[in-house]
């Protein structure tokens, strides 16, 4: 659903099938205008209106949405008038085994539960209500006078003042008085710099936090110069404010919060588009779960082995036309130097990965080929463990817990539907190796399941066969 410029909800219908040559398509079928209220009851009335206009009401296969609570309540709406003898439990399974759900957005809702320190989906017996109210709250509040409030603020007070736009361009070429060197001492510049610009976010996108942080961190040295030469100035009211100028801790839990956050940027453009990726999604939601568990073992104590300390890092501007391919892994070695991952034979699978796709498009071999964007430049790093304050260390561990959870959440609504492990297990290229290696002890039910779905719906479905052209012969135009 969405609202027209001139505020009018549309409620639009797309049909997803394959013909009877055998070719996917895929048709928008109707625009329905949707007045009063918007819940998912009053959705459902419009849609069986279509779908009995097209006479597909025991062609039904699958209903797609994103995971909003009136989207749920449509599809049982839907579900239980066109099967008006199906039992409570019944529908239930129904609305399991039919329901699919928008990846993008399940990346979107976990990502947004770790920025925000929030979520609701988290039960945990052995603490109160209001102890986890309380804890939310502590959260939201370091989340502004932390790394990323401390970031909010300085950028938008660089950005909003055409002065101190320019002071900060200037910096970013070199192009400072002589004086202001002498002050602040010789600094390099780096020509990739020239003319960037810090990077706001906002309150809707929470990828508008990543890439603030990351651009942040680009210009680490260029902020930290502005700071300074801000911090000399006789007027107080030009100065910047003393609270919003990033510490080393600042910078470091930044860089950590950037790697624990670029996966989401990495399979959410991977996801986009029209390329078929079905087979992909539930992997992908476990290799995500297998990157949050072990940052959330890195985070066990405040101290931060030397190899992930990274005051000061080398990045490039994401680049994400990236192939991610389901398998996978077994007895991972990390290698130290540098603070990257490096795997060996079938143990590669699980990296994230913003290298650019194959010229075909199609993976050259079932692993992930990937290497962690953020990359540590041995010189700044010290030899001894970096010591996390108690605020920080907090934020990131529960954090991690939040986006764990709205993650797990939603992995498990998926899993009640065959239709996810069918797309991969019906993939040439996939098969069952991904559940043998990653689910061994579930593979036996998620064939089980797939036959019997498959032996309820499709067996007795005729397939047309098109006579295809003998070799040499050449194809009619009509």
């Amino acid at each position: 659903m969405w609202t027209s410029p001139n505020g009018i909800a549309i409620l639009s219908v797309i049909a997803y099938y394959v013909d009877i040559a055998g070719t996917p398509q895929v048709r928008l079928i109707s625009l329905e205008k949707l007045s009063g209220s918007h819940g998912g009851e009053n959705q459902a009335i419009l849609m069986a209106k279509v779908i009995r206009k097209y006479g597909l009401e025991k062609k039904i296969g699958f209903f797609t949405a994103d995971n909003a609570d009136p989207c749920d309540t449509c599809v049982r709406a839907l579900l239980k008038m066109f099967n008006p003898r199906a039992s409570p439990t019944g529908l239930e399974g129904l609305e399991g085994e039919r329901r699919i759900r928008c990846v993008g957005h399940i990346l979107n809702l976990s990502a947004k539960a770790f920025l925000e320190g929030d979520s609701s989906d988290i039960f945990d017996s052995h603490i109160a209500e209001k102890d986890q109210k309380k804890e939310r709250e502590l959260l939201r509040e370091w989340r502004k006078r932390g790394p990323i409030g401390k970031l909010h603020n300085l950028v938008y007070w660089i950005r909003r003042n055409p002065q101190r736009r320019e002071l900060f361009l200037s910096i970013t070429s070199g192009k400072v008085d002589q004086s202001i060197m002498a002050e602040l001492g010789v600094w390099f510049v780096d020509d990739t710099l020239k003319g960037l610009m810090v990077k706001a976010d906002n309150d809707t996108r929470w990828n508008s936090v990543y890439l603030m942080v990351h651009r942040a961190l680009r210009l680490r040295d260029i902020i930290d110069v502005f700071c300074k030469l801000s911090l000399l100035d006789p007027k107080e009211e030009k100065r910047v404010s003393a609270e919003d100028v990033l510490s080393c801790e600042d910078w470091v839990v930044l860089a950590e919060i950037i790697e624990i956050l670029q996966p989401y940027l990495t399979y959410t453009k991977h996801f986009e588009g029209r390329a078929p990726r079905f087979a992909e999604v539930l992997p992908t939601m476990y290799l995500l779960k297998d990157h949050l568990s072990e940052m959330r073992q890195r985070y066990s104590s405040n101290l931060i082995p030397a190899p992930y300390r990274a005051p000061r890092i080398t990045l490039e501007e994401p680049v994400l036309d990236c192939i991610i391919v389901a398998a996978p892994t077994d007895g991972r070695e990390r290698e130290q130097q540098g603070g990257l991952q490096q795997d060996t034979g079938v143990s590669t699978w699980g990296r994230y990965s913003t290298m650019e796709s194959t010229t075909s498009g199609e993976p050259s071999s079932p692993l992930y080929q990937a290497e962690i964007s953020v990359q540590f430049e041995d010189k700044d790093l010290d030899p001894e463990p970096f010591e996390l304050s108690d605020d920080g260390l907090h934020f990131i561990q529960h954090s991690i817990k939040y986006a764990m959870s709205k993650l797990d959440k939603y992995r498990n609504l998926m899993e009640r539907s065959v239709v996810y492990w069918a797309a991969m297990i019906l993939h040439p290229g996939y098969g069952i190796g991904f559940l043998q290696l990653r689910l061994p002890n579930q593979v036996d039910s998620i064939l089980r399941d797939f036959r019997d779905y498959f032996d309820r719906h499709y067996a007795q479905v005729i397939v047309a066969h098109c006579k295809l052209p003998q070799e040499g012969q050449e194809r009619s135009s009509g």
